[in-house]
Order: structure tokens, then sequence, then C-alpha cells
């Protein structure tokens, strides 16, 4: 995390996000980040996009190509943890 000492860095995302209804996942090679409003989405060959996710239909909405920066730095963070733990 910029500007944090890594012994203050949280151990788990829980404690990364706060109580704010995010998630981080992995499914068929892509990466998502979930939130309350939008969510991000990563694919293998580094496609990147932002959509709205609709639970009642399960169905992407409103999909457009992003940077996907925090998808990106949360990744990072995550596999340095795993590295980092040797998980």
């Amino acid at each position: 995390m910029v500007g944090a000492e890594e012994k203050e860095w949280p151990v788990v995302a829980g404690a990364l996000f706060g109580d704010v209804g995010r998630a981080f996942i992995y499914a068929d090679q892509w990466d998502y980040f979930v939130t309350e409003k939008e969510s991000y989405k990563l694919g293998p060959r580094g496609e990147a996009f932002k959509f709205n996710y609709d639970w009642e239909l399960g169905e992407e909405k409103n999909q457009v190509q992003d940077e996907v920066k925090e998808l990106k730095a949360f990744k990072q963070y995550f596999y340095n943890g795993l590295l980092r733990n040797r998980l």
C-alpha cells in the first residue's frame, strides 16, 4: 500500500477494505473486484473492464474498458502476501 509501512498492512482483505462490502474473486482465469456499486474484471491477457452487476438476473451490464487500477493494486497486494507468507 502506498505510504504504509509493511508492519502496518492489514492481514486480511476485510481489514484492508473495512466494513464496506467488497470482494476479490478469481474465476475462469479472470480476476474480479466486486463492490456495492461497480465491479471490475481483469483477464488473463490484461484486458480490463468496469461493469455493473445485476444480482437478480446474474448479468453484467454497462461494461466498458477501464484501466482497473484498484483491482491491479489489490491483486498485487494479495499475491505479494501469499509469497511473503509462503502460502
